[in-house]
């Protein structure tokens, strides 16, 4: 949720208004697909870092998540 207007583009049909979009794409939300975990870099205290690719606009992100069991 905090990607979107950061690096995934939200659509102008709504009151957030961001630049990040492709050419003639400003009305279609991006979105986020084929996640990769990077296994040399997760730690045993449940930080894993892994990169994922973005459409409107496409682009490929490095990202962190910390996992804590319930």
């Amino acid at each position: 949720e905090d990607g979107y207007g950061k690096y995934m583009h939200v659509s102008w049909k709504t009151d957030r208004r961001d630049s990040v979009h492709d050419p003639r794409r400003e009305n279609d939300y991006g979105g986020e697909y084929a996640p990769y975990m990077i296994p040399r870099f997760s730690k045993k205290d449940g930080t894993v870092y892994f990169v994922m690719s973005t459409w409107n606009p496409y682009n490929v992100v490095l990202m962190r998540a910390k996992l804590s069991k319930e």
